[in-house]
């Protein structure tokens, strides 16, 4: 079994924000931490408060927030990424019908019978109850 974690995170180190943007995995007999770096640009933008699930032999996230400290402006995100297990490469993947969800954060992203159902979040204070 592995545990898989993406993380990407700000943390505030005196006047600056150290922004990390990383996919970490634990290997369960070894309870050992890996990096895994994408062999090749591009990767999900730094965020926080997304959806993740697993998907087929991938992980995909969708969705956040991100606060650009140098230009005091909030970003609520709709973009959408999917991470190849096996290729160890992030795709990033559009909306065929035009129809994504609108950009917010905290929503819930779960897997069942190969489709991905997401479920509510917040897009700068109101919160939504749609499904997808």
């Amino acid at each position: 079994m592995v545990l898989i974690l993406f993380k990407i995170i700000s943390r505030h180190v005196g006047n600056l924000y150290d922004k990390l943007n990383s996919l970490i995995t634990v290997q369960r007999r070894e309870f050992s931490w890996i990096d895994v770096t994408s062999k090749t640009n591009p990767f999900p933008s730094r965020r926080y408060g997304h959806a993740a699930t697993v998907l087929g032999h991938g992980m995909l996230v969708t969705h956040g927030y991100y606060y650009d400290h140098d230009s005091n402006q909030a970003m609520w995100l709709n973009d959408t990424w999917w991470y190849s297990f096996a290729d160890q490469e992030w795709y990033t993947l559009a909306n065929k019908e035009n129809i994504a969800p609108s950009p917010r954060y905290k929503t819930t992203a779960i897997t069942h019978a190969g489709n991905v159902y997401l479920f509510g979040g917040e897009d700068g204070g109101h919160a939504a109850s749609h499904t997808y």
